[in-house]
């Protein structure tokens, strides 16, 4: 009635309209969740009464009260405070603090969220009970408000509902697959409750593997008409929800399987999909049910067993037919128009995720697709590159990588003119065996070494007529995964490419400097230069940590510039110049760019520097989190969930190629500022005297420390970014914190005549590689 009356009202008087709808549904709900207060005291009160009663005599009767007493006392106490929680409700409805209370306890009614944004972010607020209205539901209500709110809930809000419910959700779902009459609010269902073991369980149970594959032929051919191999463009909004099904759909069947042991072997789960994947008499499914666990296993993990059986059971299959294609006879069967095709949107990427390569992909490679399966499970991807004494399976790898005969390569095809997918899920499977968060570190490197010489031995020779200028090359689309690999070893390649040896041990990447150069040249050869865009940011991450531990050493007392200046600091930089000068002239050296390797150079430098200090969007903590896990070991550098992280990083931050013309900053710049960071937080700028002026006329000046404004917070401080731009007329943010010191302290260090921050600046730029990098006679020594 208010806000209807409130309709035609000037904002001022709507928004009083507003307010007073609040502060009526807070005293409603107050109110009602203080009478189930007073309900649960009624009956505390009750029970303790009943207790009494029970007693046969009066004395023994007062005997039972006096014991009662303290839970009387209990139960009045617990009543007057929640009376006291209702009066302050009720006084001051829209204080957010009451809002919050009262939504965490499942008083306000499931909409609180949007009804109080103005006031205060409920959806972090983690729900005791549900909402009112919804527990008042019956399990059939329940399940429907799920479905019809999919989009609007989260994994704690369904972690309320009974499994019942879960389970009756579950099935409004395999219902729609069945009948494949799948929606928005079926996609928004599944993503919703792909974690959760009750839904995945009741929705596998109930929906075949036939059937699954039916419906995503169904949505394939939605989205890919079979009169055209073109998708128009106006199917994108169908793409993207294909897309989302595949990765719920795949996630939930993910946690299906590591929940059905408790209800059966998974062998037998993996010789249920075996025979699905290879059925003849349903050729849909080869494409269909593989890359549905292709798409799930770039969220989730599989249970090992199920996946690593699975996945040796087609490789088995496939090289039974002795070289014969087996995939391709398979997907022909289906006609033409009517194949399983891939959805050209990447769910990860932020922004317009839309794949133009990705257009005409059918990928119906069945064992490349399992491959990629494995990314999150590498306990399975390790099970499946090892051999029976548990070494490396060098068979598996002559015939998936390559191996000479003669002077030509023979190996299995994953060309994209074949249904294959270019090496992505060789590579995936790959890096999950040698870096994995959970695997063997010590098998991941004597697999990485492998794989490594591997590459480095075939690269160049002769290879089918598939392979790019006839000579076997690593396929374009793995290029990202080793480069990750690598990264995963960062002290190890810092070693070969500082013109050092490793040792031969227990989880090291024992190459020689000529086999790294050749890989690094395949790793940085395509058009993909993530692979080794991850190397770069690892690489740089490593030096940092490098001057970190070599500034952490000194004493607090002896933490001066002058200090520092006497000793081996400048020496390391220059490694790091080497080192790094190394890397990019090695990882160009068969690219495209190879003409104009200066710009790719500084393309890639630019970007590393950018990522390492968290300014672009989705680097945010990259620095944080991966440096400390690089801190933890001597070799074996990055492994797991803080890798994956960095090659996100730089997987979806723009693109190298013409980086220049976006970075934040020239490089110089970027190397001195992350320089001063690191000075400033292991204590190096702090009040002191400064030796300035050359030999022969150099005296001291004292410098005041620099004003920590100046700085982000947090354990790896960096200079604002903002503040790179200064020297071009940026001004600082409005809404930026600390606004006005920060401008000060800007104010005092750029002071032309702050004779100390000249010096500092000197010595930052001898303290940084830039000087050795940019110096010709150290661009590799080559």
């Amino acid at each position: 009635m208010i806000a209807t009356a409130m309709e035609g009202a000037d904002t001022p008087t709507k928004n009083m309209g507003r307010n007073l709808i609040q502060g009526i549904t807070i005293g409603a709900d107050a109110i009602r969740l203080f009478g189930t207060a007073v309900e649960t005291f009624n009956n505390t009160i009750d029970g303790l009464n009943s207790q009494i009663r029970s007693e046969k005599t009066r004395e023994e009767q007062l005997k039972k009260k006096a014991a009662l007493s303290g839970q009387h006392a209990g139960a009045v106490e617990t009543l007057q405070s929640a009376a006291r929680t209702a009066k302050g409700q009720l006084t001051d409805p829209l204080d957010p603090k009451h809002v919050r209370a009262l939504h965490a306890a499942g008083a306000l009614p499931s909409f609180a969220s949007a009804m109080f944004s103005n006031v205060v972010d409920l959806s972090k607020v983690k729900l005791k009970t549900l909402p009112y209205d919804v527990a008042n539901l019956s399990a059939e209500d329940q399940a429907k408000y799920v479905i019809d709110h999919a989009k609007d809930l989260d994994a704690q809000f369904i972690a309320l509902l009974s499994p019942a419910v879960r389970g009756l959700v579950a099935e409004a779902v395999a219902k729609a697959i069945r009948a494949r009459e799948i929606d928005e609010d079926t996609v928004a269902t599944l993503s919703l409750m792909k974690d959760d073991a009750a839904f995945a369980h009741r929705l596998y149970s109930t929906v075949t593997p036939n059937q699954m594959a039916d419906a995503i032929l169904d949505l394939s051919n939605d989205v890919f008409s079979p009169s055209s191999s073109v998708p128009p463009l106006d199917h994108a909004e169908k793409a993207k929800a294909y897309a989302e099904f595949l990765a719920g759909a795949g996630h939930a069947f993910a946690t299906y399987t590591k929940g059905v042991g408790t209800h059966a072997p998974p062998q037998d789960l993996s010789d249920q999909w075996f025979r699905a994947i290879t059925d003849e008499t349903n050729p849909e499914n080869a494409a269909a049910l593989t890359m549905l666990i292709k798409h799930g296993g770039k969220t989730a993990s599989y249970d090992p067993t199920f996946l690593a059986d699975l996945t040796n059971q087609v490789y088995d299959w496939e090289r039974s037919h002795d070289g014969r294609p087996v995939w391709g006879p398979l997907n022909e069967r289906l006609g033409q128009g009517y194949r399983v095709k891939e959805p050209y949107y990447d769910l990860g990427k932020p922004g317009d995720p839309y794949d133009d390569r990705a257009h005409y992909q059918t990928p119906y490679d069945g064992l490349a697709n399992l491959l990629a399966g494995m990314a999150k499970t590498p306990e399975a991807a390790q099970d499946f590159f090892a051999a029976e004494a548990g070494d490396v399976d060098k068979d598996k790898l002559d015939y998936l990588i390559g191996k000479k005969d003669g002077d030509e390569v023979d190996a299995r095809t994953f060309s994209a003119r074949y249904g294959s997918d270019e090496g992505d899920g060789l590579g995936l499977a790959l890096e999950a065996a040698t870096i994995g968060a959970g695997g063997d570190a010590v098998f991941g490197a004597e697999l990485a070494t492998d794989v490594f010489k591997r590459i480095a031995d075939l690269s160049g020779h002769g290879g089918p007529d598939s392979w790019y200028e006839n000579a076997w090359h690593v396929w374009p689309d793995m290029t990202d995964s080793l480069g990750t690999i690598a990264s995963g070893h960062t002290d190890d390649v810092y070693r070969l490419l500082a013109g050092g040896t490793v040792a031969d041990a227990d989880g090291r990447l024992v190459l020689t400097g000529p086999e790294l150069e050749t890989v690094l040249g395949e790793i940085g050869r395509g058009d993909d230069k993530t692979g080794l865009q991850t190397l770069t940011t690892a690489m740089l991450l490593e030096t940092r940590l490098q001057n970190g531990a070599f500034l952490n050493e000194f004493p607090a007392g002896s933490r001066t510039l002058d200090g520092l200046a006497n000793s081996g600091y400048h020496g390391l930089q220059q490694q790091h110049g080497e080192v790094m000068g190394n890397l990019f002239n090695q990882g160009l050296e068969m690219s495209a760019e190879r003409d104009d390797v200066e710009t790719a150079r500084r393309e890639l430098m630019s970007k590393a520097l950018d990522i390492g200090t968290g300014f672009l969007p989705g680097a945010g903590s990259v620095l944080g989190e991966t440096a400390s896990e690089l801190a933890k070991n001597s070799y074996s550098a990055i492994q797991g969930e803080a890798l994956s992280q960095l090659k996100d990083a730089v997987k979806y931050s723009p693109d190298t190629d013409g980086y220049l013309d976006r970075e934040t900053a020239s490089i110089p710049d970027k190397l001195e500022n992350a320089a001063l960071a690191d000075l400033y937080k292991y204590g190096f700028l702090h009040d002191q005297d400064i030796t300035v002026g050359v030999e022969g006329s150099a005296h001291k000046v004292h410098f005041d420390g620099i004003s920590p404004d100046l700085f982000t917070g947090g354990d790896n401080p960096q200079l604002h970014p903002e503040l790179y731009d200064r020297a071009d007329g940026a001004v600082l943010p409005e809404d930026m914190p600390n606004r006005a010191a920060v401008e000060q302290a800007w104010h005092d260090w750029s002071d032309p005549q702050n004779q100390p921050r000249h010096r500092i600046k000197e010595f930052i730029y001898q303290s940084t590689f830039l000087e050795s990098f940019v110096d010709p006679t150290l661009r590799g020594g080559k």
